[in-house]
Parts: structure tokens; C-alpha cells; sequence
């Protein structure tokens, strides 16, 4: 895509290059526990770019094929335990 838009400029105004698909994925973490880091919100987004001939003042023509955003909230964490740690607590008691 960089070459076609470094190119543009000396096409003829009608000229496209072939669509780019442009994917973007923008994790936000507002939780950590136990070292580990857990998101409060994604946006994953599809662009479709094609860049455009001539001197012009935009040198592409994006079209969003989608916008998604996933908020995450209410975190509960349990825990897990193995056969043997549960028969050792349970024959301590």
C-alpha cells in the first residue's frame, strides 16, 4: 500500500490500486489479578482502502466493512483446585 500511495501522485486521477483490507485490533486492560492483565474493553474494525490517482488532497478511499466493541465488566474469579489438594483440606478438618 505504501508504494501505491507514493506512486499516486503520478497516475492519472481516474487510476485505483487493487482494495487493501486494513484490520485493527485495540485492546484496553483495566484489571490485573495474579500477574495477569484482563480487558475492560476491544474494538476490532475492517477497513477496505484504495488508493486514488493523481494530485489529491486524500490520497485514499476507505469504506468501514465493520466496527465492533466488546466491553467487559463484573469480573468474578474463582478458584480451582486439584483432586488432591481438595482430599488433603478435607482430611485436615
Amino acid at each position: 500500500m505504501e508504494a501505491d500511495i507514493a506512486a499516486a501522485p503520478s497516475k492519472e486521477q481516474l487510476w485505483e490500486s487493487e482494495p487493501y483490507e486494513i484490520d485493527t485490533v485495540v485492546t484496553e486492560f483495566s484489571v490485573v489479578k495474579n500477574g495477569m492483565r484482563f480487558p475492560r474493553k476491544v474494538t476490532i474494525g475492517r477497513v477496505v482502502s484504495t488508493v486514488l490517482g493523481g494530485a489529491r488532497e486524500w490520497r485514499t478511499r476507505d469504506r468501514a466493512v465493520y466496527h465492533v466493541t466488546q466491553e467487559y465488566s463484573k469480573y468474578e474469579f474463582f478458584s480451582v483446585r486439584t483432586e488432591e489438594e481438595i482430599r488433603r483440606i478435607v482430611e485436615a478438618d
